[in-house]
């Protein structure tokens, strides 16, 4: 989707905040250049939800809510730290952050954080276009 032309100015008003993120991580080492590469749309019906998961080798990926109904479920991110608190007395289950999102947020998160989504539980769709960036 990040080629139709439907979603161009989308697009060129992206290169900014992907260009901020990739200056905040200190991606620009070798590389000043973040471009999008893939994209989807994830339509998720009553129930649907994406299961854990991250983008390997990507370097960023942004996330983009075209259509968040009211109780359609948002994002969680894992605790990237996660595995080093298992051992810890307050550990009980794996840490997941879930970010409260509307339509027309826009998410950008690095590929290598592990996220899944909540169910919808709205008898409405959820839209999400997804675009890797490398």
């Amino acid at each position: 989707p990040h080629t139709w032309n439907t979603f161009q100015p989308f697009i060129n008003w992206l290169n900014d905040p992907l260009l901020e993120v990739w200056e905040r991580l200190n991606y620009t080492i070798g590389n000043t250049n973040c471009k999008p590469e893939q994209s989807w749309l994830n339509l998720h019906k009553n129930t649907g939800q994406t299961l854990e998961h991250a983008h390997g080798y990507v370097e960023l990926v942004v996330t983009c809510y075209l259509k968040l109904p009211k109780n359609g479920g948002y994002i969680e991110y894992r605790d990237p730290l996660d595995q080093l608190k298992v051992n810890t007395p307050t550990y009980e289950n794996a840490s997941f952050y879930e970010v409260p999102a509307i339509t027309g947020d826009v998410l950008i998160f690095p590929g290598w954080l592990k996220h899944r989504t909540q169910p919808n539980l709205s008898n409405e769709d959820r839209i999400v276009m997804t675009i890797n960036c490398m």
